[in-house]
């Protein structure tokens, strides 16, 4: 390689160094001019088995490992996350239930401070297959809301179980606004 091609080399290194200062600069500025978007966000799944869900009963949906949970607002031993402040969050999850019998009802709702805000309906189409009911809604809370997420079978019996697992059983929130 040419000196001038080497002294070019660490020019431009040099310069990505620099600019990759400013930008963890600014972000660390960002970070703590905005600390609740920042924290104000999670993700968790259902990881242990949930089965023979009671019928015709609102069952919350244990959630007991967080993908991702900045803040520590989201508990994995109460499945419930707790709003840092007041201001607008996007909520979206799913549940996953096995065992789904043919033209049978599944709901599932999320709870702010356990009274059901937003709420969503699948009929299964046929006996044996996997019910995957999703449900999202930006929703204005309080702080010290308590966010959580429900299920009710309406297949007749207590067969259905929860499926487990980060893409089938899920709840998030990320805040919008405050």
């Amino acid at each position: 390689m040419a000196e001038k091609d080497v002294a070019r080399d660490a020019d431009l290194q040099a310069h990505i160094r620099a600019d990759w200062k400013i930008v963890h600069s600014l972000l660390e500025n960002l970070s703590a001019m905005f600390p609740l978007q920042s924290r104000a966000r999670f993700r968790a799944y259902a990881s242990a088995a949930q089965d023979n869900l009671a019928y015709n009963t609102w069952v919350k949906v244990v959630l007991g490992t967080a993908n991702y949970n900045p803040g520590g607002h989201f508990s994995t031993s109460t499945s419930t996350f707790t709003a840092p402040s007041d201001g607008q969050f996007v909520l979206t999850g799913q549940v996953a239930v096995s065992t789904a019998q043919n033209s049978k009802r599944y709901l599932v709702a999320i709870y702010v401070n356990d009274t059901a805000v937003s709420q969503t309906m699948v009929t299964s189409s046929s006996t044996g297959e996997n019910a995957y009911i999703p449900i999202s809604d930006i929703i204005e809370v309080a702080s010290g809301a308590l966010i959580t997420l429900y299920i009710k079978s309406m297949q007749g019996d207590s067969t259905a179980d929860i499926i487990t697992g980060s893409t089938n059983s899920f709840l998030a929130g990320h805040i919008l606004s405050f």
